[in-house]
């Protein structure tokens, strides 16, 4: 399957069950999540640079399973992400140190036991390759929305291998550079968490708190007093009808993808109902799910003809009173600080706005008995934050390439390792 240059002295060693043993996990539903129990890894715990993250843990009953020591990490095991997105699936990570935790059925751990033929960092490192240069997005089964590879496939595969005592020689020295651009990556991420506070803490200081203070001579307003509302429609699928925005097409920054808008038919009725103008805001109103609240907003600047699903709710407001860009921003504060969390119930797999509660909502509008003097302030703090926004898409910009940048650098740096370079 995978295509190797042997350099001169080294030979090919298969991965069949005499040189490794391999283990799948087991599942368990995060509803099932206690506050104290055993450690259950996930996807999410297989850093992308090879090393585990525990940032985030869930730990599930103890008596989830009959021998959860069974699947206790030993010193050396490489975990192996087998199902995840296309471009995620096949990522993995080596223990440092014994660990006394499960793992899910994502995951597949990787045990040597011909350690007199390969050393587990110099397996890591080739699994790492392998995945860096698309293998196992290449040779993965893909379903709707993931990947998977199956751990039987494991054992077919052969890599490359020096002498043991070669092994561990390059593996040493590739520690010590891959552990330079683990650090700045690890940096540049680092920055960019730190540059998307920017902007929350710019929304925070130009919206006041609900039911806060707010500047001399501005006032509160209810939102269902400023602006109208429309349900969605949905309709069949028709890869020439209307396209309609669902809230999968609504972006982090509150714009939208209108390239991915469903397609559909829909009668007179229900366009005219549902269409579209610039400087609408569209509400998620229904979705979500336990760590996921609903009430995001976008905000519509297409000039073309476009309708939304059935889990949005249209705000429409008059550009005499309130400009609806400054009503989109205040609205997509109220969310991104978390004030919607508070309007919302849930069922088992779906959360809904309450939102009636949701038009009660106070916005803080500036001079509220001067319609032109209102207008001029709402539209300089648009201003102020659009340009604090693209200044930080700028930044993020630059960071995101600086990232692919390391990972370029990475790639380049096994590639030399493989072709007996280090």
């Amino acid at each position: 399957m995978e295509r190797w240059e042997l350099p001169k002295g080294w030979s090919k060693i298969r991965l069949n069950d005499e040189v490794i043993d391999i283990l799948s996990g087991f599942s368990c539903a995060r509803k099932y999540a206690v506050q104290t129990g055993v450690l259950h890894l996930r996807p999410f715990n297989i850093g992308i640079s090879g090393e585990l993250d525990l940032t985030q843990r869930i730990y599930i009953p103890e008596d989830t399973i009959s021998n959860p020591a069974y699947y206790y990490l030993q010193s050396g095991d490489i975990l192996f992400n087998n199902t995840n997105s296309v471009e995620l699936v096949g990522k993995s990570a080596i223990v440092r140190t014994p660990m006394e935790c499960t793992f899910s059925n994502h995951l597949t751990r990787i045990r040597i036991i011909a350690l007199e033929r390969l050393e587990p960092q110099w397996l890591l490192l080739a699994l790492r390759s392998l995945w860096l240069n698309g293998f196992f997005a290449a040779n993965c089964n893909r379903w709707i929305g993931q990947a998977g590879f199956a751990p039987t496939k494991l054992a077919e595969l052969e890599i490359p291998a020096p002498p043991l005592a070669e092994q561990r020689r390059i593996a040493a020295r590739l520690e010590t550079l891959l552990g330079e651009t683990r650090a700045l990556r690890a940096e540049v991420q680092s920055m960019r968490r730190d540059l998307a506070q920017v902007m929350e803490s710019a929304l925070a200081e130009a919206f006041p708190a609900p039911q806060g203070e707010v500047a001399e001579g501005w006032g509160w307003k209810r939102l269902g007093d400023i602006c109208t509302y429309t349900n969605g429609v949905w309709g069949d699928s028709d890869p020439k009808g209307i396209p309609v925005l669902r809230s999968t097409d609504f972006l982090p920054d509150g714009t939208l993808n209108y390239y991915s808008a469903a397609r559909l038919t829909l009668d007179e009725k229900a366009i005219k109902k549902a269409s579209l103008i610039p400087g609408d805001i569209l509400l998620e109103r229904s979705g979500g799910g336990p760590k996921k609240p609903v009430g995001r907003v976008a905000y519509f600047s297409d000039t073309g003809i476009y309708c939304f699903g059935n889990f949005i709710t249209q705000l429409r407001t008059s550009t005499d009173t309130v400009y609806p860009r400054y009503l989109f921003m205040f609205l997509y504060q109220f969310h991104v600080l978390g004030y919607t969390e508070k309007l919302q119930t849930q069922t088992t797999n779906i959360r809904n706005l309450r939102f009636q509660e949701y038009l009660d909502v106070e916005v803080p509008i500036p001079y509220p008995d001067d319609p032109i003097r209102s207008l001029a302030e709402q539209r300089r703090i648009v201003a102020s934050l659009e340009r604090i926004a693209e200044e930080t898409r700028a930044l993020d910009a630059s960071l995101a390439q600086d990232l692919r940048d390391l990972e370029a650098l990475e790639q380049s740096i096994l590639a030399a390792a493989f072709r007996g370079e280090m």
